[in-house]
């Protein structure tokens, strides 16, 4: 429903929300990829030269963000990742709202939006999205590069 998908996962796997965008509690990912100019076009790590950008938003998109392989298969994660939440610890709390995918649901609660940004239960939904992103060579060069090029360091 309206499971605002990057933002819980933004520093655990490296956010595609400006780029990547996806039904978080949906078993049926509809993932939309904007292709950005520039960037590792085959997902591949070009670590060193990453490493030099001075902002996350470049970091990433050196790392092959803008790659639409790389963008759906991050896409994937992040699906796995909300869905773990709604499905798991925020299932109470969001079943109404932030996790419903009726037409008709509410808004998200203030409680649901919390349960969603929590540490705890992102940390026990990381494996998951981590699961899903090494199981795809894109969306683990991306990850590998990201990491390498320490782009959650960038402001």
């Amino acid at each position: 429903m309206r499971l605002p998908v990057g933002l819980t996962l933004a520093f655990s796997l490296s956010s595609v929300a400006a780029i990547v965008g996806s039904a978080a509690c949906s078993s049926d990912p509809k993932t939309v990829v904007v292709t950005v100019e520039g960037g590792a076009p085959d997902g591949a790590p070009v670590t060193a030269e990453c490493a030099a950008k001075t902002s996350f938003f470049d970091c990433r998109v050196c790392c092959g963000l803008g790659d639409v392989a790389v963008g759906e298969s991050y896409g994937k994660s992040q699906v796995a990742f909300g869905d773990c939440l709604c499905d798991g610890p925020c299932k109470e709390v969001c079943a109404t709202n932030g996790c419903s995918l009726d037409a008709d649901a509410g808004e998200t609660t203030s409680e649901c939006q919390a349960c969603l940004d929590s540490d705890t239960n992102g940390q026990s939904c990381f494996p998951a999205a981590q699961a899903v992103c090494e199981a795809d060579p894109a969306c683990k060069a991306f990850q590998d590069c990201s990491r390498a090029a320490d782009c959650d360091a960038k402001e």
